[in-house]
């Protein structure tokens, strides 16, 4: 039995591995969840106050491995992962389980293309200024976190 299981916890190590990287969750555990403190109204006492999301922050290990657990990886897979804010931190996101998602931070073996967690906060920051800055509204960052893929290729390109 002891030897059944660690052969089947190789053989879902191994998939995980080799399988493709998803650059956005799957909608169904993880569809994004806003702070309802965060509106339109209270974004220059909220998000676009210096350190902000540093008062928020607060994902547990446990929190951390029941996401794992939740998308059918294996607690040794932490390490590869960014347990991330599907809605950013940044603009409004909430510490909501269903907002959460283990993003790696490189491609699977053999996958090209692959965005992941290091090239999303580059679209969560600029998204964020923009924000802060008058040049978009809450809803709109909020949205665009959703495909953030395209707009990192947009900013990216832009440079």
């Amino acid at each position: 039995m002891k030897l059944a299981l660690t052969l089947l916890a190789l053989a879902a190590l191994a998939l995980a591995q080799s399988a493709p990287h998803a650059m956005l969750p799957d909608a169904r555990i993880t569809p994004g969840v806003a702070d309802p403190r965060v509106t339109q109204e209270t974004i220059q006492q909220t998000i676009c106050q210096a350190g902000y999301t540093a008062t928020v922050r607060s994902v547990s290990t446990a929190e951390k491995k029941a996401v794992l657990h939740l998308y059918a990886l294996p607690d040794n897979q932490l390490h590869l992962v960014e347990i991330d804010h599907f809605l950013s931190l940044e603009v409004g996101g909430s510490n909501d389980l269903k907002n959460l998602w283990p993003q790696y931070y490189s491609a699977a073996k053999g996958q090209t293309g692959y965005l992941g967690a290091r090239e999303k906060d580059v679209v969560e920051t600029w998204l964020h200024r923009q924000v802060c800055a008058g040049k978009m509204t809450l809803a709109a960052a909020q949205a665009a976190i959703r495909e953030w893929p395209q707009w990192y290729v947009q900013i990216k390109g832009g440079k």
